[in-house]
């Protein structure tokens, strides 16, 4: 069972160019599982798809987590709830989220509900049931389930902000540990032998500073002190390792330049 993560976006709420709004895919067994839905999600999933990514055809986008209701890791829902319908998504879209998620849901199918009519009974028709939300306000613990993985969310401090992280654990005990922006810790993964712990950093280039150059002695300190916390509250056998990962949006490229660099600090 081959269990991957793709990057779909890494922006902030700036508006910069060479950065999509906040969105991720942990794509397991050929499935993929969505958190966050930032500005431009499923254009960058079809951008995947293109480069060989099947699971990320836009019409196969059917389940997804939220982590906060900011608007730059939400600005994309209606994009996810709307073009992969147009694109013959046939199933209702799932969507998990903190309190609001569901409102949020209801207000943007009203928005379009004149959209949705045409599409319904117009000269466009489209399938009935691919425009659907059913949308999930969730509590700390297991909110997800499905043959090839298992879903846990649990809360993180993001302000005063309703906020979540999610667990995902594969079948044959994979794990990949998403929080967002909303925790010192952006990503956790394990291999056969470390428990990995990954700061994203991304700049338009390398021109003046590499992008790991932001990740300063007081950051990684900052890093080690949280992945010690959460250790605690979570022990492994594993070892820890602290990888950074680098996105260059260049001006006119195809897509992102991504450099990981393994065991970056703290080794």
């Amino acid at each position: 069972m081959e269990t991957k993560l793709v990057l779909l976006g890494t922006g902030t709420p700036n508006a910069c160019p060479w950065a999509s709004g906040p969105a991720s895919a942990v794509v397991v067994d050929g499935h993929a599982y969505l958190v966050d839905f930032g500005p431009g999600v499923v254009r960058r999933a079809a951008e995947a798809y293109r480069r060989g990514e099947d699971a990320l055809r836009p019409d196969l986008l059917d389940t997804a987590f939220c982590t906060h209701l900011h608007t730059d890791h939400t600005a994309g829902f209606a994009d996810l709830i709307f073009t992969p319908w147009v694109l013959e998504r046939e199933k209702p879209l799932g969507v998990f989220g903190p309190k609001g998620i569901r409102n949020m849901a209801q207000h943007l199918l009203s928005a379009y509900a004149v959209d949705i009519d045409f599409r319904l009974h117009g000269f466009e028709r489209a399938n009935e049931n691919g425009y659907k939300v059913e949308a999930t306000e969730i509590e700390p613990g297991v909110i997800y389930e499905d043959e090839r993985v298992t879903v846990e969310a649990f809360t993180v401090s993001h302000g005063t902000l309703e906020s979540y992280g999610y667990k995902f654990t594969t079948k044959d005990g994979k794990t990949v540990v998403i929080s967002g922006d909303t925790a010192p810790l952006d990503i956790i993964a394990e291999n056969e032998r470390f428990l990995v712990f990954f700061e994203v950093k991304t700049r338009r280039n390398a021109r003046f500073a590499a992008a790991c150059e932001a990740v300063t002695p007081a950051k990684q300190a900052r890093l080690i002190a949280a992945a010690e916390a959460w250790l605690q509250n979570a022990p492994a056998e594993k070892q820890p390792r602290f990888d950074v990962i680098e996105v260059y949006g260049e001006e006119g490229a195809a897509a992102p330049r991504i450099r990981q660099i393994e065991n970056a600090f703290g080794g």
